[in-house]
């Protein structure tokens, strides 16, 4: 019986000199304990109500990561709640919806409660809607020179959002993903009935897919991570996005009867006419416990499998160079 500690030295001693920098959480902020038969991961209240990305919440990526790096058969995962967190706590919702699209994309290796799926409130009704972009965005026109120079002038210290909005206009990144439109920050708040604070059901004030694209028939969703964030949380993030607009083409999410935003280059209906997802992680420099080419095959393996109505494809792209000037442009590099 291994417990956090002991899988970490178990996936060092496996594969060599290869993740001898990984390092598993501790035992305190989520429970790894099990046999080679089986492992069970414990999410516990620091996972429970916080930011999917944080290592106590990412069970997706240490999940595949005891699997497919150390050999690991099946995983169940299970939470600790507290008592004083109400049903319905966004953090939670969310949560308890990642863990029943994901039991179900790697089915049967993936063990949960059966109870999880009759709790969450996002699998459990028909009216169900997600937002869409605000109105407080301005046109991107003639914006390239200014954008790219907050990332040339700030080489070491410049912000995700500044990369973001430099890719927003790069004509070498919407070459290298084939795009016809792109745009930045789209949402992702899941409401009960009508858009509207009151009928929350996931956090969303902040969240959003970072970068969303078109590419004739397909929808491109890009996870982004500056310089120095490498956490294997990324991976947690992208299979809730890929999940999220999944469930919008299938049906089971539909957009609020909001009126469309200004300045967005791409629409509801842009989305909805789509009949595939291109799930991207896009970064200078990628956790290798996720990087690795086994995880990318086997997410693809069992989206194939198991999404085949709305094939989703993951792929892992690394920014290999920043513009040096406004004349200048990004330049990226495949990862295997």
């Amino acid at each position: 019986m291994l417990d956090n500690g002991g899988w970490q030295a178990r996936l060092q001693d496996v594969n060599g000199k290869k993740f001898k920098n990984c390092r598993f959480p501790k035992f305190g902020d989520i429970g790894i304990e099990g046999s080679q038969d089986q492992v069970t991961i414990t999410i516990r209240t620091k996972g429970l109500y916080g930011n999917m990305q944080t290592d106590a919440a990412a069970f997706e990526a240490w999940s595949l990561a005891l699997i497919y790096h150390c050999g690991v058969r099946s995983i169940a995962i299970r939470f600790e709640e507290e008592a004083d967190k109400p049903e319905g706590d966004p953090h939670f919702e969310r949560l308890l919806y990642r863990l029943v699209r994901f039991a179900e994309l790697f089915q049967p290796r993936i063990l949960i409660d059966d109870s999880v799926a009759r709790r969450a409130r996002a699998l459990g009704s028909k009216g169900l809607f997600l937002n869409e972009p605000g109105n407080k965005r301005s046109s991107i026109e003639n914006q390239l020179e200014e954008r790219f120079e907050a990332i040339v002038s700030k080489p070491e210290t410049h912000s995700e959002r500044d990369l973001e909005m430099a890719l927003e206009v790069s004509g070498a990144f919407r070459k290298e993903l084939g795009l016809d439109k792109l745009m930045r920050q789209w949402p992702v708040g899941l409401f009960d009935g009508r858009v509207a604070e009151a009928q929350r059901i996931f956090s969303g004030v902040k969240s959003a897919i970072d970068l969303i694209g078109i590419r004739k028939e397909t929808l491109v969703l890009i996870e982004l991570k500056k310089d120095g964030n490498s956490k294997v949380g990324a991976l947690s993030e992208l299979l809730f996005y890929s999940s999220v607009m999944r469930d919008a083409l299938r049906g089971i999410f539909k957009f609020g009867n909001q009126t469309p935003a200004q300045n967005c280059a791409i629409t509801r209906s842009d989305i909805m006419n789509c009949s595939s997802i291109r799930a991207v992680l896009l970064a200078p420099s990628i956790h290798p416990l996720i990087v690795d080419p086994n995880i990318m095959t086997e997410l693809n393996r069992s989206a194939q499998s198991h999404w085949s109505d709305i094939p989703v494809q993951f792929e892992a792209l690394r920014i290999a160079a920043m513009p040096r000037g406004p004349r200048d442009d990004f330049a990226f590099g495949r990862v295997s």
